[in-house]
């Protein structure tokens, strides 16, 4: 009884991991879209002050 309980919380433990883990992609993923959109306004905002 006690292992089945434990093998079920493994199981929950490792898909609620994996599904951290595709967000945490997804977001590493948005950050550094985020970030390089962000240079080039800077870029194209300097360019136009020069």
């Amino acid at each position: 009884m006690i292992i089945a309980i434990s093998v079920h919380r493994d199981t929950i433990v490792g898909s609620v991991l994996s599904i951290l883990d595709v967000l945490v992609v997804r977001l590493r993923w948005r950050v550094i879209a985020a970030s390089v959109s962000l240079r080039m306004q800077i870029g194209i905002w300097g360019a136009r002050q020069a």
